[in-house]
C-alpha cells in the first residue's frame, strides 16, 4: 500500500461518515499519519476508525490500519474536520 493511499484512505472514511450526520460536506483542519511499517501488494488491512470527539463544529478522529494475518499495526493517524454547517 502506497503512502498516498493510505492517506487518501483515512480522509475518505472520515468524509463518508460526517457527509451523512451534517448538512454540508467536512473540511480538513489538521491531518496526521504515522507509517509503521511497509505492506505487500494483495496484503489484506483491517482498518479501525473512531470518533474521540464530536463537538458542534469539529470531529476529533484517529484510525488504525492493520495487517490482517498477524494485527500487526501499518499506520496511525489522527484526523481533524470542520463538521458544522458553513459560513457561505
Amino acid at each position: 500500500m502506497h503512502i498516498v493511499d493510505i492517506m487518501i484512505s483515512v480522509n475518505s472514511i472520515f468524509v463518508c461518515l460526517y457527509c451523512f450526520l451534517v448538512n454540508s460536506a467536512p473540511y480538513v483542519i489538521c491531518i496526521f499519519c504515522r507509517f509503521m511499517r511497509a505492506v505487500k501488494v494483495g496484503t489484506e488491512i483491517l482498518i479501525d476508525a473512531r470518533t474521540e470527539k464530536l463537538g458542534k463544529s469539529l470531529a476529533f478522529l484517529s484510525i488504525d490500519i492493520k495487517n490482517k494475518d498477524d494485527t500487526k499495526l501499518i499506520a496511525t493517524g489522527t484526523h481533524t474536520k470542520h463538521v458544522g454547517a458553513s459560513n457561505s
